[in-house]
């Protein structure tokens, strides 16, 4: 599914066969980026506001944006044994009430003070 905002950017929503979103592409300019990556347990717990850049556009034909051929799939790394470092401030959680509405959204992020 795609959806266009006139004139500055598109997003491309990557779905599974169920129907949930699996990653979320944007489209501005002639660039291409992951955007958002969900978060699943056995619901949605929340996404991953990833926003990096992929690619440019390889065309001949520069006001064509169904020229970008293959969209990435994110890919998680396997555990090496080496330490990594996670940015925070990505991560932005969802808790939902009984009727599964989102009722409050947190982050990672760490305040001062805390």
């Amino acid at each position: 599914m795609e959806k266009e905002y006139t004139g500055h950017y598109k997003d491309i929503y990557l779905r599974d066969p169920q129907g949930n979103v699996m990653a979320v592409y944007r489209i501005a300019k002639d660039s291409l980026y992951l955007y958002e990556i969900p978060m699943y347990g056995s619901n949605r717990l929340g996404v991953i506001k990833e926003k990096m850049y992929l690619t440019k556009k390889h065309t001949q034909n520069s006001t064509s944006i169904s020229s970008l051929l293959v969209l990435p799939i994110p890919q998680l790394n396997a555990f090496t044994g080496t330490q990594t470092i996670y940015p925070l401030g990505k991560k932005h959680y969802e808790t939902t009430d009984w009727l599964g509405n989102v009722r409050v959204t947190y982050t990672d992020k760490k305040s001062p003070g805390s």
